[in-house]
């Protein structure tokens, strides 16, 4: 019983010492993915936390903190803020699709008019390979019928 604590001990003080902060994190943000598929909200906004502490620039913790927040018009600043954010670390994805989350973040640029970085998001979507576009460029004309360039 001793002998199985002091590898348990051993184990805890190499994962939190010895590992990198970046491997937590993403440790963090696959366990909240999971528990918000599961329904679990409080659960994965705890872990999302967390992770932010260990490692911010994984656009997927901007990306589920996003599906955690209610679809109201009163949340769609901060939704923008971390759209901003999935665009800027997006490179760094290792979890989740590039084309989903930008797909994500151009809607949220088309629901706020943010047209600055609606023209960022369709650049990178379509430059994405192996990706039909088309529905992706239908919504980016549209968005330029709203804002009158067209």
């Amino acid at each position: 019983m001793k002998r199985n604590f002091f590898l348990l001990f051993l184990l805890l003080i190499n994962f939190y010492f010895f590992s990198e902060d970046k491997d937590i994190a993403r440790y963090y943000i696959v366990k909240a993915n999971e528990s918000l598929n599961n329904g679990d909200i409080k659960l994965s906004k705890n872990l999302l936390d967390t992770s932010f502490g260990y490692y911010k620039y994984y656009p997927e913790y901007y990306y589920l903190l996003n599906q955690l927040i209610e679809p109201k018009r009163e949340s769609l600043f901060n939704k923008n803020l971390n759209a901003q954010k999935i665009l800027q670390y997006i490179d760094n994805q290792f979890l989740i699709n590039k084309y989903t989350m930008l797909k994500h973040t151009f809607l949220i640029f088309k629901n706020t008019l943010d047209y600055k970085n609606i023209f960022a998001t369709f650049s990178k979507i379509s430059n994405l390979e192996s990706i039909d576009t088309l529905e992706d460029y239908l919504i980016f004309i549209e968005s330029l019928f709203i804002k009158g360039v067209v």
